[in-house]
């Protein structure tokens, strides 16, 4: 038995190996930057009406302008393909909020909040409310 073994791993070992998967040599396109940047701006047209057209669906930002759906980097090539970057604003909103900063005398307690809908809702409605405690009496100017 350990002679078999032996004899595999000799036979595994002076195996050729096959080449991993290997481009043609073709494969290595240069591609004109006018026609990615042209092209760039036509998929970006496009999206951006297909996002206009579902954004309440799927509760995505309308851009307001084409350049707000700009990623830094407009395109990557990958395995002599263009790949396109666009961002699309899902949230009008960070992901995390600071809720609450509390002095406790010898540390501080900070309040997170994973934020939703019913959370920003909840945050506006009160800062509504601290705003109209803060507010002293209506005025009596009447020109006011």
């Amino acid at each position: 038995g350990s002679l078999g073994c032996i004899t595999a791993i000799f036979l595994n070992f002076f195996k050729k190996k096959e080449p991993a998967l290997a481009l043609p040599d073709n494969s290595i396109i240069e591609y004109d930057p006018i026609t990615l940047e042209s092209t760039y701006k036509m998929l970006r047209i496009n999206l951006c009406s297909v996002v206009g057209d579902i954004a309440e669906i799927a509760k995505l930002k309308k851009p307001a302008a084409l350049t707000q759906m700009d990623a830094p980097k407009h395109v990557d090539i990958t395995t002599a393909c263009p790949i396109y970057h666009f961002l699309i604003n899902g949230q009008a909103y960070p992901s995390i909020m600071v809720d609450n900063v509390q002095d406790a005398g010898s540390y501080i307690q900070v309040d997170l909040a994973i934020t939703s809908e019913y959370y920003c809702k909840y945050r506006e409605r009160r800062i509504y409310n601290n705003m109209a405690q803060s507010t002293p009496g209506r005025p009596q100017d009447k020109y006011f």
